[in-house]
């Protein structure tokens, strides 16, 4: 990372978060359920449930990965909003562990009827919801008009998808506005919505491609080396064979394991790291050029950096400097 006068960062930004979650950790009722070092890494809650659908949404800011022995008849959908972590997070729902990479929108799915363990050092902000297995099967099942779909793929990799992202967060702005307890004759908004994110899990998990295997993934200790590297390096010119050297597999397969291991390709999680460093300069050094914050992160040149800038974010460096 480069440093310069100011200290914001994304570890500022969640504390941030934190303060605003007001919600009490007592009353959740879940939160008595966990051991009491698990319970003593969440931070803060927002949480919201449903009577009438069986379903749970939560925001949490947890200073380490929550893992319990505890199974119960439920899927849990968790977005990662943001990560002030240097290392992947490890998670295993039962069909073999995988790396969860600390890019905001990565989603894991997984089936609490398993044993399941995560394992990683945040702080991390997440939004997960959690839906009864038998509910969500025979929704998708009336929906679909499929019999036999199986959401397994979706437990053995981290993946991103705008989609789902946009479906997660619309319902979460449902629940905080109140339509989580609306009474209606027909399906309310939430259950439309719930039947948006039930059919678009169903569609992710039949995509028609090859199923992995263990030696399509990056073992954990290949992936956490590549990412160490990257977080280390992100602003000097990462060629894939340099990257694949680290891995110890051919730069021919690299790209492929690394995507399948992390969730997106490398070039897109070297991108998103840039354009966070960028964004803090822009915020803390109001006096370093633009054109030299292109340099400093290795962009080609100046107008390259303002174009992925603006695709990243929605708007110019100049501009979002301006506003912040």
């Amino acid at each position: 990372m480069i440093f310069c006068g100011g200290n914001m960062s994304v570890l500022d930004n969640i504390l941030t978060r934190r303060d605003q979650l007001r919600m009490s950790l007592d009353d959740w009722d879940r939160y008595n359920s966990f051991p009491r070092p698990t319970s003593e890494s969440l931070l803060a809650i927002e949480y919201f449930r449903s009577i009438d659908t069986p379903f749970e949404i939560i925001e949490v800011i947890a200073s380490e990965a929550i893992s319990s022995n505890h199974t119960s008849n439920e899927f849990v959908l968790s977005m990662l909003v943001q990560s002030a972590s240097h290392s992947p997070l490890e998670v295993d729902f039962g069909h073999g562990k995988f790396l969860r990479g600390n890019a905001p929108g990565l989603f894991v799915f997984g089936d609490l009827r398993q044993p399941h363990s995560l394992q990683g050092i945040g702080p991390f902000n997440s939004i997960q919801l959690s839906l009864d297995v038998d509910v969500l099967q025979d929704r998708i099942r009336e929906l679909t008009g499929h019999t036999n779909i199986s959401l397994d793929r979706l437990h053995a990799q981290a993946f991103e998808d705008d989609i789902l992202k946009a479906m997660v967060g619309q319902l979460m702005g449902l629940c905080r506005s109140g339509y989580h307890r609306e009474q209606t004759a027909g399906p309310s908004r939430v259950d439309k919505a719930l039947d948006q994110i039930g059919i678009r899990l169903a569609n992710l998990a039949k995509l028609d491609v090859p199923e992995l295997t263990d030696s399509d993934k990056l073992q954990p200790i290949s992936i956490r080396r590549v990412l160490e590297y990257i977080h280390t390096y992100f602003d000097q010119k990462l060629s894939r064979n340099q990257l694949a050297a680290i891995a110890q597999v051919t730069p021919s397969h690299f790209s492929r394991l690394f995507h399948s291991s992390v969730g997106v390709a490398p070039k897109q999680y070297i991108l998103r790291l840039r354009i966070r460093e960028a964004r803090r300069l822009l915020k803390d050094c109001p006096d370093l050029a633009i054109t030299d914050i292109s340099q400093r992160l290795g962009f080609i040149d100046t107008p390259h950096f303002s174009r992925e800038f603006q695709r990243q974010t929605g708007v110019s460096p100049a501009a979002y400097r301006r506003h912040v």
